[in-house]
């Protein structure tokens, strides 16, 4: 079965390098997935919201809005998609306070 995952960042070229590096790994320990990307924190929501993913990936500091507001949004409407905050700073315990399932460091 396909496993669908997104990717949250504003900088495009970070996004595309850990997008691919996922699918390298992915592909050599046999997972089948689809990859979507959003720009931005609104983009993220929208995007979540209106299909399913099983496997969300966010940064904090975007434009419009930051991933900690994101995944509120998110965990008012979907309980249960795993999201992974991946920033740098100190938002650890908050990112975890608001919903995410993990965070890791950039």
């Amino acid at each position: 079965m396909v496993k669908k995952i997104i990717w949250a960042d504003d900088n495009k070229t970070f996004r595309e390098t850990m997008l691919a590096q996922l699918e390298r790994y992915c592909r050599r320990v046999g997972v089948e997935v689809e990859f979507d990307e959003a720009s931005d924190g609104r983009e993220l929501v929208e995007k979540v919201l209106g299909a399913h993913y099983d496997l969300v990936f966010t940064d904090n500091q975007m434009t419009e809005v930051y991933g900690l507001q994101a995944i509120t949004q998110i965990r008012e409407k979907n309980k249960t998609v795993p999201i992974y905050m991946v920033s740098g700073g100190q938002v650890r315990e908050r990112a975890l306070e608001v919903g995410a399932t993990g965070y890791i460091d950039k």
